[in-house]
This record gives C-alpha cells, structure tokens and sequence, in this order.
C-alpha cells in the first residue's frame, strides 16, 4: 500500500467517497488520527518516546487487542470501515511505530527554514522513492498547517527555539522522531487537529466566545439525571464473561464446521463403501476392507481428539503468557517512574519518603521477577504441548494415509483382484478428490476459527490479569500528598511560566493527566447541547478518562455543588486554597477541577442553587456544559474549590 503522508491520507475507496459511505466525506479518520492513539497506547510509562520493549509489546498485538484500546476514542469511526481497509490501517500503523527510530529527522536542518521550502520538501517527498520517511510523513496537504503550527510567532520561518519545543517532546532536543510529532500534534477522528503551541499544550477545540449563565449541571429538572446523547456516552469495557460468550460460540463454530464436513466425508466414503460392495471383488477382500476401514477410523477419530486437546493446552497456556508479558511490561513502568520520582527527592528532608519509595520498588521489582518466571513456566508448557500436537498430528496422518491406501494394500494381498482394484479405483477416484477438498477447506476454516479463538482467550487472559496488576501496582504506589494547600496569590504573580509550572509539580501536579482531562473535556463540551448542563461535559470527561462512574448521578443528582465531597475524598486530586475565580483561572494549570457550592435552597436561582463545576485549561478557560470559554467570575455563586490532578 502506498502512503503518501499520514496526514492527509484518508484510504479512499476506488469512486473517491470514504470508507463504505458514500455520503459522508466529511468525517474522515486519518492514519495519523489512528497512529497517534496508538503511540500514546504503546507508551506505557508515557515518558514521549517508544522504547524497544514497548514497541515489540505493541507491534505482538492483535488487531481485535488494537482495536479494543481504541475503542473509547474513534471506536466508532472503525466500525464505519471496510475490514479489509482497517487490516491495512493497523498493519501500517505498526509497520510505522516499528520503525519508530527511522522517522528521526536531524533539527538542525530545519532551523531558519521558510514555510515555502518546508511544503516544497513534504511535496517533493511524494514522488521521491529516496526522500526520508520524515516528510514522506508529513505528507503534502497538511504541510502548511503543521509549518504554522511549529511557526508559533507566526514569522514565516522557523527558529531554533520553535524547532527545539517540537523536538524536545521526548527528551531529545537534537532530532525529531515519530513520538515527538504525536506528542505535538493531537489529531481526532476529524484528522488534523493540530494544537496551537502555548504556555500550557492543551488541545485547541474553539476560540473561547460566548457567554450563558453558569449555570449548573445536568439538565436540571427538580433532581432527575439527564439523558446524555447516544456520541457522548461512553464504551463499555468488555467483561470476562462477555468474552467467554464469544469463546464458547467460536467453539460452537468450529464443532459445527467439523461435523458438516465429516458428513460430507462420510456420504463420500458412503459411495466409495458402495462402491466396494458393488464390485466383483472377492468376499475375503471386501471383509478385511471393511474391518480396517473401520478400525482404522477409529484410531483417527482418537488421534483427533487428542489433538484437539493438546490445542487448546496451547491456546490457554500462550494466552497466560501474554497476560504476563503486559503485566511485565506495567510494573517495569511503575519502577521507572518511581525510580525518576525518588531521585527528585531531597535526602535531608525526604528520608522517609524515599525508604519508601525503596521498599515498594523492591516489592515491585520481586513481583516482576515473579511474573516473568510465570511467563516462561507458560510458554514451556505452551511449546510443550505444541510439539506433542504436531506429534500427534504425524500420527493422525499417517492413519489416514494408511486408510486412504486399503484398496492398494489390500491389492498386494490379494493378487487375484489386483486388476479389479485398478478398474474399482478409477470408478471412486471423484468421491476421492471430493474427500481431500473437503479436507482442505476444513484445516482453512478451523485455522481461522482457531486464530480467532486465540485471540480471545488473549484478551480474556490479559484482562484478568491486568485486575490482579493494577491491585499489585496500587499496594505499591507512593500516593501524593493530598492535603489541603494554601497558595499566596502574589507569590504566584512574580513567577515566570516555567517557574509556575515547576511549583505546581512541587506540590505533586500531574501535568499528563491533567492535560489530557482538559482536553477530553473540551472534547466533550462538543456534545452538550442547551443551557445549565455544566456537569454533563465534565461528568461524561471523567467516565471516559477512569472508565467508571466516578461523578455518579445517583449522589451527585445532577448538581455541580454536590461533586464538592466526591472532590475532595479522592486520593489523585489535591485541594488548593487563597485565590480568587480570577486568579485561579489565571494561574491553575491544566485539568484542574473547580466545583463551585451549592446552596440546595429551593428559593435560590438555579445556578446559586445548584452550584457550578468546570474543568481548566490552564490558559484562562474553563471547559463545562456546551461551552469552552474564559472563566466566569460567578458573582453571586457560592464559595469555589480548586483540585489540581495528583496522579
């Protein structure tokens, strides 16, 4: 398949319309919408950049385990693709996250150069077999909106500093890689949705306009929950036992395809056992030829049934080991992550915290070593089945070769009916072509049935096991210091930008979670429509972001103000107090959650009543409701609390 930039690629069929619509040309899903997903999937320990082992775990998925992470995001963009089409877009997906390293692009030869010769190079890189993969990448119709993107003072060229902010998305401020264009371009399943670089990198979704009342969440009537709409309710995770459904109905596929093509095996050999019996062969013959036929039949069907055994030993055993290999994969992020943070600590004052951070990286680490015995103890016993499959196998085809030869065996035996054979032979060979068809297409369709099975029991695996990680992985964790903080305003005000963001990580800000929550946010506010819905984008953000109800409706009763004791129970958000509406929208960073009071007085106005709830940008704008835009002041609300995401 030809690539010519992921960009503007959108796998157009032959009449030029998209995907199996033929109407609808407007909602295109990129490859590159499709890779970045992936990237920020493969990376594990979400560091920017893709190591080996998390490259080898990504590009050892599944298509069906692909599309399952993806599933929350543009899930329902896929299933509009034809799936032939989508096998194409993952296959190129991994080929290109694979070569992950070979995208890398020297930022020194960027430095000064012009909007003109930018586009010029992406275009030449179309029709260039030898051009790099880096603008081949870029693709043509896009360049110009990638250039301005990286262009942030807008000068036509572009500078050291502007290349460095692109580059150093991973660490690595010499060259630009694959990682850093998905770090730096967040796409959707609209293609291109490049940000606009800033102090905070949070996803653009509008120009912040318009007012409405602040109101608060829900559609609010007397307490009743809302109704979200079908776009913004969120996927499902699929359960164990939804799994096993699908499993158990494979099973059921491949005993039904088994037993239609044993009947037609048997009227087959039906005919050719008429056939025998027809003949003018001896009587002694065709007695010793029904006697073997039927024992040897026998001793196939047994050598079928162990097989089958030793198969699904395989399919279990292998799926035990990839859980482990994710499993692995988890706690070695966890250590290095723990490791990075312990290393940030002071040994004078932090002594406790990093004995600490030791014990449960050792913990860690003895869990992992643990899980990878386990891996290994699988994939022998999964290896070890595999060869007495195929053992078993070599058996099971010699009987059947042996059956297939009783005429010519039994021929040898008994000379006189030799001619007889040869003429009985060309009489059944038809039935005999029909046998060894049949028998192809089975070994096909099972093997498909089989890979499908597979691919099942891995999911089924990984995700039991992944429940037993996460609780392995939460013993272990180091938790944030969630205590209330009180900031001073004109502290805040003589610190540079760099300098803020330093301070609120001092104070245990987790900036990937928080600007990734904004931007879900924001994403969401897309999909509300009317006035006083402010929770709605916020609540349905949340679900999608800890794939749980964690602003549940049923004690939240639609009011913004009643998320105010969810706040401040949880362990991965951390209060702040001392500023103002207008400070804090100036000065908080992104994903903070501000949840205004309420009074629950009946003779209050709705919004005084009911409170008010929003998520920050960290750019002065609030994401709630339907709307993204500067922060209300909210004269008249109640008294206001900030939550800054602690991870």
């Amino acid at each position: 398949m030809e690539i010519k930039g992921l960009f503007n690629n959108r796998f157009q069929t032959n009449d030029n319309t998209v995907f199996g619509d033929k109407t609808n040309t407007t909602n295109p899903i990129s490859v590159f919408s499709v890779l970045n997903k992936c990237i920020e999937k493969a990376d594990t320990n979400a560091d920017g950049k893709l190591s080996e082992e998390e490259i080898s775990i990504f590009t050892s998925k599944s298509q069906v385990s692909i599309l399952s992470d993806l599933g929350e995001e543009i899930g329902d963009k896929l299933n509009e693709i034809d799936p032939n089409i989508l096998k194409d877009i993952i296959n190129v997906v991994k080929s290109y996250v694979s070569k992950d390293a070979e995208f890398s692009q020297d930022a020194t030869e960027l430095n000064g150069m012009s909007k003109e010769d930018f586009i010029q190079n992406a275009t030449n890189a179309q029709e260039d077999e030898n051009a790099s993969d880096f603008w081949k990448l870029i693709g043509t119709d896009d360049a110009e909106n990638i250039f301005n993107t990286i262009d942030s003072d807008g000068d036509g060229n572009l500078s050291e500093e502007e290349i460095a902010a692109l580059a150093g998305k991973d660490g690595d401020v010499d060259s630009i890689s694959l990682s850093d264009l998905s770090n730096f371009f967040k796409t959707d399943a609209e293609g291109l949705g490049a940000t606009t670089p800033s102090e905070t990198p949070v996803q653009q979704a509008e120009e912040p306009s318009g007012t409405d009342s602040g109101a608060p969440s829900g559609s609010y009537n007397g307490g009743g929950d809302y109704q979200p709409s079908v776009d913004s309710v969120p996927e499902q995770k699929r359960t164990v036992e939804q799994i096993d459904t699908e499993i158990q109905e494979q099973e059921t596929k491949r005993t039904e395809a088994k037993e239609t093509a044993n009947q037609a095996i048997a009227e087959q050999q039906a005919l050719i056992d008429q056939a025998v019996k027809d003949s003018e062969l001896s009587d002694e013959f065709k007695s010793e030829y029904e006697s073997e036929n039927t024992r040897l039949s026998g001793l196939i069907t047994e050598k079928d049934n162990a097989i089958n055994e030793q198969n699904k030993l395989v399919q279990d055993y292998t799926a035990e080991a990839q859980s482990y290999t994710s499993s692995i994969s988890d706690i070695a992020s966890q250590i290095t992550t723990m490791q990075g943070e312990k290393a940030q600590l002071d040994p004078s004052k932090d002594a406790e915290k990093i004995a600490d951070y030791e014990t449960k990286i050792r913990n860690l680490e003895t869990k992992k070593a643990e899980f990878e015995a386990a891996k290994t103890a699988a994939e022998e016993k999964a290896n070890e089945a595999k060869q007495q499959a195929e053992t078993l196998t070599v058996e099971k085809d010699k009987l059947v070769e042996e059956k297939d030869k009783i005429l010519d065996t039994l021929a040898e035996k008994y000379t006189d009916d030799k001619e007889k054979v040869a003429e009985l032979k060309t009489q059944i060979a038809e039935y005999q072509s029909k046998i060894s068809e049949i028998r192809t297409n089975l070994d096909r369709d099972l093997a498909t049935i089989d890979s499908n099975i597979q691919t099942l029991k891995n999911e089924k695996a990984q995700l039991a096991q992944s429940e037993k990680t996460q609780a392995i992985l939460n013993e272990n964790r180091v938790k944030p210091d969630t205590s209330l903080f009180n900031v001073s305003a004109s502290d805040l005000a003589n610190m540079t930008q760099e300098e803020l963001q330093n301070y609120w990580k001092s104070l245990g800000y987790d900036a990937e979670m928080g600007i990734k929550l904004a931007n879900m946010t924001i994403e969401e506010t897309k999909h509300v429509n009317g006035a006083h819905q402010c929770l709605r984008a916020v609540r349905i953000a949340f679900e999608k972001y800890y794939g749980e109800k964690v602003l549940d409706p049923e004690i939240t009763q639609s009011r913004a103000g009643n998320c105010l004791g969810i706040m401040q129970k949880r362990e991965d958000y951390r209060e702040i107090t001392g500023l103002t509406p207008e400070q804090a929208a100036k000065y908080l960073p992104a994903g903070t959650v501000v949840v205004w009071e309420g009074t629950n007085n009946n003779n209050d106005d709705v919004v005084k009543k009911c409170g008010h709830i929003c998520v920050l940008d960290g750019k002065g704008n609030e994401a709630a409701g339907n709307r993204y835009a500067s922060m209300y002041k909210h004269v008249g609300i109640n008294k206001p609390h900030y939550f800054i995401p602690v991870g």
